[in-house]
Order: C-alpha cells, then sequence, then structure tokens
C-alpha cells in the first residue's frame, strides 16, 4: 500500500481468522520522511495486551497494534473468540451453581449450511470440557465458582452453535427451553449474541403481563463486551395430593379420575398426568401412585417442577361434585382454594414455595332431599312427626353408603 507523508491514515479489520475476532482499527499518521509518527498511533478492538511482555523488536504499543523499531511497520495482534457462561440460582443471582452441564454443538447457518468449530482444538488445561469427536459435541460443567469459561478461539466468527443444559443439580429445575436449547450467533466481529429457537420465541404473557425470559442472558454487567453469559435456574418444588369425599350423596367407595397439568411461571407447559384415586387415595409428584413404578405410577419425577408453577386439577364436572382444595401452609394452617367460577370440578393451585407442598382435594356432593309431604297446613308438631321416619331412613342409607353395603331399603 502506497502512503503519503503528512497524511493521516486508518486500518481497518473485515475478516479474521478461525476463532478470531475482527475488531482491530488502527489510526496513524505518515510522516513526510515517511515513517509513521509513533504519537500519532490509536488503535480499538483486537487484542488488548495484559500483562505480557512487549518483545524488544517492539518498540512502541498501542492496544492490539505495535510499530517496530523503524517504525515503518505496524503489526495487529487478533483477540480470539472468548465466551464464559456463569450459572446462578434464579431467585438470588449471587449464589452461583456447580456441577451444572452443558453441551455445545455447532447449528446450521441462516443460509442452511452448517456451522463447525475451530479444528484441531487443544484442550489441555480444561479439565471440565470433553469432547466427542463422533458427535461432534463439547460437553462443558460449571466449575466450583459457577462457571464455564470456553476455550479461547473455539468459537469461530460468523458460525452459530446451540447450547443445551443436559443436567441440573439437586434442587433445581430444568426448564424445557434450556434442556432443548438456545442459539448462540457469533456475528463478524467476534461477538456473541443470543437467538431463541422458533418454538419459544415470541411473547407469553400471563395476566396480560409479559413473564417468558430466555434461560440464558448476556450478563447485564457495565463493560461486558458480548461474551459474557449468565444462565439462570429456578428451585424446584413438589406436592402430595390427598382425596377425600364429604356430603350426603358423596361416593365413598368410588373411584374419581383426576388430571393434573402443570405449567412453568410463564406459562409454558411442564407435563400432565391422568390419575384416578379413591376416598382417602394419595398421589406423590416425586414418587406418583402408592404401589406402581415406572409409567403406571404417572409420576412427573423429582426437580421436575419449578417454584411458582400453577397446578391446575380438574375432576369430571357432570358428576356433579364441588372441587374444595386445602393446601397446608408452613405454619401448619390450612388455606382453602375454591373452584374456578366456570367449572366446579376445576382447581387451580400455585406451587410457591420449596419442598413438598401437602394438598387435599376434597369432591363435596349435598342434596336436598324433597320429602313430597305438603305441611303448609299441618301444626308444625304434625309435620315434625312425619319428617321423622324420612330423615331416618336418609341416615340409614348414609350409612350403609359408606360401608359399602347394597341398599335394599323401600320407602
Amino acid at each position: 500500500m502506497g502512503v503519503i507523508g503528512g497524511h493521516t491514515y486508518t486500518l481497518t479489520e473485515t475478516k479474521a481468522p478461525d476463532g478470531y475476532e475482527a475488531t482491530a482499527q488502527v489510526t496513524f499518521k505518515v510522516k513526510t520522511d515517511v515513517t509513521i509518527d509513533e504519537g500519532s498511533m490509536t488503535a480499538s478492538g483486537g487484542y488488548v495486551p495484559k500483562t505480557e511482555t512487549i518483545q524488544a523488536t517492539q518498540e512502541s504499543t498501542s492496544g492490539c497494534a505495535s510499530l517496530d523499531t523503524g517504525k515503518t511497520t505496524i503489526s495487529i495482534r487478533d483477540e480470539k473468540v472468548r465466551v464464559t457462561l456463569t450459572k446462578v440460582d434464579d431467585a438470588d443471582q449471587t449464589t452461583t451453581l456447580q456441577g451444572v452441564i452443558f453441551t455445545l454443538t455447532p447449528y446450521n447457518k441462516a443460509d442452511g449450511t452448517k456451522s463447525s468449530f475451530t479444528a484441531d482444538f487443544n484442550l489441555a488445561g480444561y479439565s471440565n470440557i470433553t469432547y466427542d469427536e463422533a458427535k461432534d459435541i463439547y460437553t462443558l460443567k460449571t466449575n466450583d465458582k459457577g462457571k464455564i469459561v470456553f476455550p479461547d478461539g473455539l468459537l469461530k466468527h460468523d458460525n452459530s452453535y446451540l447450547l443445551s443444559e443436559t443436567a441440573s443439580i439437586s434442587g433445581y429445575y430444568l426448564s424445557k427451553e434450556a434442556r432443548t436449547g438456545v442459539i448462540l450467533d457469533v456475528d463478524s466481529a467476534g461477538k456473541v449474541s443470543i437467538r431463541r429457537l422458533d418454538e419459544f420465541n415470541g411473547t407469553i404473557t400471563k395476566d396480560g403481563e409479559t413473564v417468558s425470559s430466555c434461560p440464558v442472558t448476556l450478563k447485564p454487567e457495565e463493560g461486558n463486551t458480548g461474551s459474557d453469559l449468565i444462565a439462570k435456574n429456578m428451585k424446584s418444588t413438589a406436592f402430595n395430593l390427598t382425596k377425600s369425599v364429604s356430603g350426603n350423596m358423596g361416593d365413598y367407595n368410588g373411584s374419581f379420575a383426576i388430571k393434573l397439568e402443570v405449567y412453568e411461571p410463564d406459562g409454558t407447559k411442564v407435563g400432565e398426568k391422568e390419575i384416578t384415586l379413591k376416598n382417602g387415595g394419595k398421589y406423590s409428584s416425586k414418587d406418583g401412585l402408592a404401589g406402581l413404578s415406572g409409567e403406571a405410577a404417572k409420576a412427573f419425577g423429582t426437580d421436575a417442577i419449578p417454584v411458582g408453577s400453577t397446578l391446575v386439577i380438574t375432576e369430571n364436572n357432570e358428576l356433579n361434585y364441588t372441587a374444595v382444595v386445602k393446601m397446608k401452609q408452613l405454619d401448619g394452617s390450612e388455606k382453602e382454594i375454591t373452584h374456578e367460577a366456570a367449572n366446579k370440578g376445576q382447581v387451580k393451585v400455585t406451587l410457591d414455595r420449596v419442598g413438598t407442598i401437602e394438598i387435599e382435594l376434597t369432591n363435596k356432593k349435598d342434596v336436598t332431599i324433597d320429602v313430597g309431604v305438603n305441611t303448609e297446613n299441618q301444626t308444625p308438631l304434625a309435620a315434625v312427626a312425619l319428617l321423622i321416619p324420612v330423615l331416618w331412613l336418609a341416615d340409614r342409607y348414609r350409612r350403609k353408603r359408606r360401608r359399602g353395603e347394597n341398599w335394599h331399603g323401600t320407602v
């Protein structure tokens, strides 16, 4: 490149080798003897020297750029693509989580071509990172500070990668989106941005308020250059459900079909189970139906429900029962939750704390018995006398139903 003395020039990097950022920009002035004015040279982007010793042949440096002793040659050092991820508690982001496992795999670019990692990468010194060459997948685990430092230069500019959380730690919930993964897009400058998969993209609202959030975001800290990520996990919860029946027409020996649906705080469905319980029967979200195992138990599983989830309990409304739920509080008291206005066989419960929440579901069915006696012109005493045998028969009927006996009585 020919330069003219007395002029100022700017060099801008537009493309870098694989694994490096293309961010360097150097401005300098050429003196009349066609050497570079040392004092005029400024640089931005690229590699920023930290504690490294400048080589003796480099008389002066400015950021990523250095000037040789003859003041005619500028050397520019590129910064490698550097990415870190910190795993934290969703409710208390000062609490970091050790031992959380992620996988990283190339993801197709916008034009449909496949991305790739920097070839022949050396993992020496990365004890918490492994590579499966056959599957082209890196497995990464958070260290004792809840952090993953991606190998410098592993990711390539203008490429995309799918980051998935495959295993959380005890007491924490692994969301569907975190399991499925988020896309890390590395731009031409080597900076990382986060993109959600189509099935999670868009706004999820609850009661008119936007509550959906991506499980991996850029750290909001000042000075974050687009390569420091933060991933959050919600604590998990669980519930035990006990079935009871009440009322003068309640079927104390019958079986009741119950549908259990659980939704994350942002409205994403965790799953649903259809179970059958009798009066006094119990169900555990962790272990399922007592005495059964595997799929037959219909359990959600351990750490399978996040704190703040909504549990929707639905029964057959055609049976004309009224569903009432009592949820035990931390102080031992019980909170009663009534059925939905539009469906007296459905109740919604917020699972608002860690641990196992005790829930009692009662089916209540009372019927006013028409005795068929006109007491309009009778004295009160006569009316009472007529009602006594009817009330006795009703009481006998109720007792036999509770014992499971067949009713053969006649009036």
